[in-house]
């Protein structure tokens, strides 16, 4: 599964429970709680505690499912990968969470964007029959407000009773302007136009506590969810789109690789060298051997032509010579005889 899809689905389930099993999860305004100050200030100490587990949940539940989306990216499961997933997740969610937390909390009118419409949808039928039980129709309310004679009294119940007519016949939308902070103060604004009985009703005046509270609890866990998806698509997108940390083992290891292949390439090259130098001086020597056989073979050769030639050249003078001294010879009889006839 995706891991915005995921981190989502995980964050409403969580916040969901939170706000559905109030045995374990957020705690319910009730009438004794609104009751006695010591009882109030148990109530927001342990509505405290719970919303500090409610938000380690959600950041551990969120730390774990961006530290296994990182891992698996990245690879391994250095330190690196460990911190970059908690600053990635903790800091927006510390920030921007929080930040809404403190501003809910500062101005509790800020639910009034969620639970005036949406906790209304859901609360409105519930909240109508239980108004329409507590409260005199309009009619009945005027004729009660025409007898009353305190002037201040009379005053605060016709605006309350305005407020009622402004209504136009549809008392749900009074829920809205009901909270758990100002439930009391409501419920007393209201005595004069209830019908009899009606204000010392305590299962009616729970019932409409416990409505208020829901249109509350829906508008504040809308913000918690819509807080909560806007964080986790800005961290989605921030861990999707950040290069990997460096794992010092891989880093290490790819070091010493790194140190391994050069020095086997620079063996390989020596290697190399020294064949190329013996192969090259094994065919200089090849070479100087032939050269040496083919000088010694002209050599050879031309001595031999020399000799020959030498030899020939002597066998000619020697022949020459002796064709002259054979014409000498014969000559001297011939020059003997022509001498002698001259004579």
């Amino acid at each position: 599964m995706d891991l915005t899809y995921l981190s989502i689905i995980s964050f409403i389930l969580i916040t969901v429970f939170y706000y559905a099993m109030p045995s374990i999860g957020k705690l319910s305004v009730s009438l004794k709680v609104l009751s006695a100050v010591e009882e109030m200030e148990i109530f927001k100490r342990e509505s405290n505690i719970r919303l500090a587990i409610y938000l380690a949940v959600v950041l551990l539940t969120q730390y774990i499912i961006n530290t296994t989306f990182v891992i698996n990216a990245c690879g391994g499961s250095s330190i690196s990968n460990y911190g970059n997933a908690f600053l990635i997740t903790f800091l927006p969610w510390m920030f921007i969470f929080g930040t809404m937390l403190v501003a809910l909390i500062m101005y509790p009118g800020f639910k009034g964007a969620f639970s005036d419409i949406v906790g209304y949808f859901f609360v409105s039928d519930k909240a109508n029959n239980l108004l329409s039980q507590i409260l005199m129709s309009d009619t009945v309310a005027q004729s009660a407000i025409n007898e009353i004679t305190d002037t201040a009294a009379k005053s605060e119940i016709t605006r309350a009773a305005e407020s009622i007519v402004k209504l136009v016949g549809n008392k749900a939308i009074l829920i809205n302007q009901i909270t758990p902070t100002n439930f009391s103060n409501t419920w007393d604004t209201l005595k004069q136009l209830m019908k009899p009985s009606m204000y010392e009703n305590e299962q009616l005046k729970s019932d409409l506590l416990d409505v208020a509270v829901m249109r509350e609890n829906i508008g504040e866990a809308l913000w918690y969810i819509y807080t909560g998806i806007l964080i986790i698509s800005y961290t989605s997108y921030k861990i999707t789109s950040a290069s990997c940390p460096p794992d010092m083992n891989k880093v290490v290891k790819k070091k010493i690789n790194v140190v391994e292949e050069q020095t086997k390439n620079t063996a390989n090259t020596v290697v190399n060298t020294s064949r190329n130098v013996a192969s090259k001086a094994s065919r200089n020597a090849k070479n100087a051997s032939r050269n040496a056989a083919s000088n010694a073979e002209n050599t050879s050769q031309n001595v031999a032509s020399n000799v020959v030639n030498t030899s020939q050249n002597v066998a000619s003078n020697v022949v020459n010579t002796s064709q002259n001294v054979a014409s000498t010879v014969s000559n001297v009889p011939r020059n003997v005889a022509s001498n002698a006839e001259r004579v």
